[in-house]
């Protein structure tokens, strides 16, 4: 068993043996007069034979000016269409939003405005020209929409990147500037004064309808509508009147309470 260390066997090709026992293939190498160092792959996956025949091919792209690793990753970065980067990105990001009603806005606002158009393009080549067209339509029909969907884009691209199956900048930078800003005229709905909300929770207490119960809950407590829909007995603490919002169902993501 070799210790932990780079152990040469010559040309370049290096055994590297973690302090965890791990262990893998590495080969130093001269590109167009910059050292570098490639991984080849970890031992036993990459035998003794295959790393040493790896090693002469790198060997022989160097020797013309080619780095042949990078012409890997842009191989793969061609074959990977935008769909599967944002599926292998969201297979993660989902277990993020469990619970969550991002959780299904996500792949559906993903369905409806972006895979039509972009999904079936190599990841690596969609260029910022893409980007505008996906978002041109909603840009200010729908600015909320169109802002969440530019960041979903932009969220998926960096992965993308991170998982080098797309060598360029992400496209999506610099699109918000060049398409201009949004102005969204929102409408709010108007307070009721507070003299009349007694009144109105006894209207409430009065009503056979089986949301009545819910909308008093709300008013009385003041969280949004998505905090008192979703809410469960377990976060209720009946024998001191304490009501305790869990920190993922919170718009800041910070445990809200006690609301008594």
């Amino acid at each position: 068993m070799l210790p932990a260390g780079i152990h040469q066997d010559g040309g370049g090709l290096r055994f590297r043996v973690e302090p965890t026992g791990s262990r893998s293939w590495i080969l130093r190498l001269t590109i167009n007069g910059r050292s570098c160092t490639k991984g080849l792959g970890p031992y036993p996956l990459v035998s003794l034979e295959i790393a040493r025949d790896s090693a002469v091919d790198h060997r022989r792209a160097a020797r013309e000016g080619r780095d042949l690793a990078r012409e890997k990753r842009q191989r793969a970065a061609r074959a990977t269409a935008f769909r599967q980067a944002y599926e292998a990105f969201f297979e993660n990001k989902a277990k993020e939003l469990r619970g969550s009603r991002h959780l299904v806005q996500w792949p559906s606002m993903m369905n409806a405005y972006v895979l039509p158009k972009i999904g079936a393009r190599a990841v690596g080549d969609i260029t910022h020209a893409d980007i505008i067209d996906v978002l041109k339509p909603i840009w200010f029909a729908k600015p909320e929409t169109a802002r969440r969907v530019l960041q979903r884009m932009h969220a998926v691209f960096e992965s993308s990147i991170l998982r080098e199956q797309r060598e360029k900048a992400n496209p999506c930078a610099g699109i918000a500037r060049e398409l201009g800003p949004r102005h969204q005229n929102v409408e709010h709905h108007r307070a009721m004064p507070y003299a009349e909300v007694p009144a109105f929770v006894r209207l409430l207490r009065e009503s056979s309808a089986r949301s009545s119960l819910a909308f008093e809950w709300l008013v009385l407590t003041a969280t949004r509508s998505g905090e008192t829909r979703e809410a469960v007995w377990a976060e209720i603490d009946e024998a001191k009147a304490l009501w305790t919002i869990p920190a993922r169902r919170m718009k800041m993501k910070r445990a809200q309470g006690p609301c008594s």
